[in-house]
């Protein structure tokens, strides 16, 4: 038996209204989840940018000082360096708090070495948009330390 073509395309008409409406709203829900995503998205980038300006503004200040011979206040950078945890625990990338750990791990061993903070640096210029990035912890290193090979020869870097 044949089906009746004409039947079969009259159902058809009579629903596509209905699918139309049900595309539709799919669609409708689709697009306002993806909006509410870009939003979350949006707000965990401002604050990953917060907590890694807080972490490098803490780095800068202490070469600074170390280049001017001044002497850091002792509390003042511990209150500094818990602040940047608790950010960075919170809104930091895996890759960017593995790196920062390490750095922790040797700093509380005293063998802080500048190389990490270059890692660290990199870690973050990867999480902030930058996967491929071809910036090396050396190159980062090198705009900062003026002497860098010196450093290097003592096993600073």
């Amino acid at each position: 038996m044949q089906p009746d073509w004409s039947t079969i395309i009259s159902v058809l008409a009579a629903l596509s209204p209905i699918l139309l409406a049900i595309l539709g709203g799919i669609g409708w829900l689709y697009r306002q989840e993806k909006e509410r995503r870009e939003a979350v998205e949006r707000q965990l980038s401002e604050h990953q940018y917060k907590a890694y300006i807080t972490l490098l503004d803490i780095f800068f200040d202490m070469m600074k000082a170390t280049k001017a011979g001044k002497t850091i206040d002792p509390t003042d950078l511990i209150d500094r360096m818990f602040d940047a945890n608790k950010d960075l625990i919170l809104y930091g990338s895996d890759d960017v708090v593995n790196t920062y750990q390490k750095w922790l791990g040797s700093a509380r061993e005293g063998k802080i070495k500048l190389g990490q903070f270059g890692e660290i640096v990199i870690s973050i210029r990867r999480d902030m948009g930058n996967p491929k990035t071809k910036i090396t912890s050396e190159k980062v290193l090198r705009q900062f330390i003026v002497d860098y090979e010196d450093a290097k020869a003592k096993g600073l870097i």
